[in-house]
C-alpha cells in the first residue's frame, strides 16, 4: 500500500512484509551516501520471481531475467550495480530470503 503525501517532493510508502516487518522510504532525494564494494546475490533455488524486489528498489536497478531455475521461476538481475545505493529493499521485502547485499562493512 502507497501513501504519497500532498508534498511534491516527499515520496512515503509504508507496507508490511510477510515477515511482519514495516518498512517506511521517507524522501526520495534521501538515499544513504553510495558504498563501495556492493554486492547483491541472488540465490537462484530460492528466488520464485515474485518482483517484490523489482518493485520496492528505490534505484529501479532490478529487472526480470529470462533465464529460470529448476523450478521454473524467472530470475531477478541487476541491471546497474554502481547504482545501488546498500539500502536493502530488497532483502527486507523478499518473502523467500532469496537477495541479500554485501558491502565492505558486511551482510545487509
Amino acid at each position: 500500500m502507497v501513501f504519497a503525501p500532498a508534498f511534491p517532493s516527499v515520496l512515503s510508502c509504508y507496507f508490511s512484509c510477510i515477515s511482519g516487518y514495516v518498512v517506511s522510504v521517507k524522501e526520495v532525494g534521501q538515499v544513504p551516501a553510495k558504498t563501495k564494494n556492493v554486492k547483491i546475490h541472488i540465490i537462484e533455488e530460492r528466488c520464485k520471481g515474485c518482483g517484490f524486489c523489482i518493485e520496492f528498489c528505490p534505484q529501479h536497478i532490478l529487472i526480470q531475467n529470462e533465464t529460470t531455475n529448476a523450478k521454473g521461476y524467472q530470475l531477478v538481475r541487476v541491471t546497474e550495480l554502481e547504482k545501488c545505493t546498500a539500502c536493502g529493499m530488497c532483502s527486507r521485502v523478499c518473502p523467500e530470503f532469496a537477495i541479500f547485499i554485501e558491502t565492505d562493512k558486511g551482510k545487509i
